[in-house]
Parts: C-alpha cells; sequence; structure tokens
C-alpha cells in the first residue's frame, strides 16, 4: 500500500483498525508501514538497543548455559532472527511468512497430542491446503477492509454469525484457564518434577533458574512465565515416560 502511495486509503485503515481493534495508530504505522521499508541492519541496531538480540546475552527461558554453547544456541537464534527480519513488499509476501513460522506446526502438534491423550481426534479446517492456497491468493482488500481484518470471512458469514461475533475485534484470551488448571489441578505435579526431581533435564535446563521462574508464576501467576514451566515439566515427563534420559 505505501509503494503504491495511496496515502488516504492507508490513513483510513489505520484509523479504522485503531479503532476496532482497540490498538494505537503507532503500533499499525510501525509493524505495517516502517518495518518493511526499513533495511535489515537499522533493525538489528534497534533490536540491540533494546536487549532483545544482544550476542550472549543470557536467554529469556531457563536453558542450562553449557547445553546451548553446546549446540550453538545463540547463532542459531540470530540465524532465524536474520531470515525473519528481510522486509516484506507486499501483503501476500508477509502472509506466507507468517504461514510458514515454525509457531503454526508446534502449536497443531501440541493440540494434537493434547487430544490423543483423551481419546479425541481433532481437525483444523482452517488448515485446509484448499483455504490456504485460496486465502494467500486473495487480494489484500478481501483481507483488511475499513479497518477490519479477516474481511471476505466476516461478509461471508453475514447471515451465519450473531452480530457480535461478526464483528468482534478481538480473540479470546485463554491464558487465564491455562494458569488455573496448571496451577489448580497439577501444582503437585510442577513442585515434584521442578523441585524434587529434575534429573532428566538437568542437562538442558537451568534447574536454579527454572525454580526461580516457577516460584514467580506460582506466587503471581504471570502468564510470560507459563510455558517456560510447562514445556520444562512436559520435557521431564517426556523422558521418563520414553526412558530417553541420555
Amino acid at each position: 500500500m505505501v509503494g503504491d502511495w495511496r496515502w488516504i486509503e492507508l490513513y483510513n485503515e489505520i484509523r479504522g483498525l485503531s479503532k476496532n481493534f482497540n490498538r494505537t495508530p503507532w503500533r499499525f504505522i510501525r509493524a505495517y508501514c516502517l518495518s518493511p521499508l526499513l533495511p535489515t541492519s537499522i533493525k538489528q541496531i534497534w533490536r540491540f538497543l533494546r536487549k532483545r538480540c544482544i550476542p550472549g546475552k543470557r536467554f529469556t527461558h531457563p536453558i542450562n548455559p553449557d547445553f546451548a554453547r553446546c549446540i550453538g544456541l545463540v547463532d542459531h537464534i540470530q540465524a532465524l532472527q536474520g531470515a525473519g527480519s528481510k522486509p516484506f513488499r507486499t501483503e501476500r509476501e508477509h502472509h506466507y511468512r507468517q504461514l510458514t513460522r515454525g509457531i503454526i506446526p508446534f502449536i497443531l502438534e501440541v493440540a494434537d497430542r493434547d487430544a490423543n491423550a483423551f481419546s479425541l481426534e481433532i481437525r483444523f479446517p482452517f488448515f485446509d491446503k484448499r483455504l490456504v492456497e485460496f486465502c494467500l491468493a486473495l487480494p489484500p482488500k478481501q483481507k483488511i477492509n475499513r479497518g477490519w481484518t479477516r474481511w471476505i470471512m466476516r461478509q461471508s458469514l453475514a447471515d451465519i454469525l450473531p452480530t457480535e461475533i461478526q464483528w468482534r475485534g478481538g480473540k479470546s484470551d485463554l491464558s487465564p484457564n491455562f494458569n488455573h488448571g496448571l496451577l489448580a489441578f497439577e501444582r503437585d505435579l510442577l513442585k515434584e518434577v521442578i523441585l524434587n526431581n529434575p534429573k532428566n533435564i538437568e542437562k538442558y535446563v537451568d534447574i536454579p533458574d527454572l525454580r526461580k521462574t516457577y516460584h514467580r508464576y506460582a506466587s503471581k501467576r504471570n502468564s510470560d512465565n507459563a510455558m517456560e514451566v510447562w514445556k520444562a515439566v512436559t520435557m521431564e515427563l517426556w523422558l521418563r515416560h520414553t526412558g530417553l534420559k541420555s
């Protein structure tokens, strides 16, 4: 949109997005206008100044420093960040990049495992290959229009969804339910693994740091720490179950 110099249209869309999704206009300007135009070197300097990507910086997740050095984790993370920081020039390129991120298969695999544990078989209709290809081929105006994302879906479901659902601006936050379930029903398991018997993961996880993270999470229910705790415990239980302890 910026490359076509349609400034009035850009202004209207940003104003609509800000209103419909209760976000500041600057957030959309930075993400969709400035970021694609900035050279990679400028972005790296910006990350450095904000302490997001400093070589040798302590990891956000409680990873064992010896294990991180052994596998060259810092270099690997920097390589991934460098590949993902290349500017996108079109909406379709941005859409494709979002579809091919590693987070999507991770979420689908976790959800599938969770369902199997309860003898359930789940489906992901929005990830049907034909639908993905169709959406990727859509022109930008069918995706964001008048400050509304998913424009084609909102219009198509006009006679199916209640109006308040059809024009809802955001998504539900599932973290409170996740935190409640983890702390209310699995607290004893968390304590047993993290505080008493984390021997199978000590090669990979910085145990003192993990314990600090757990206490911080258990006392404040900070959702930023929830995934760190959950993944560490899941790894310990997986190693016990499979016998792959070395």
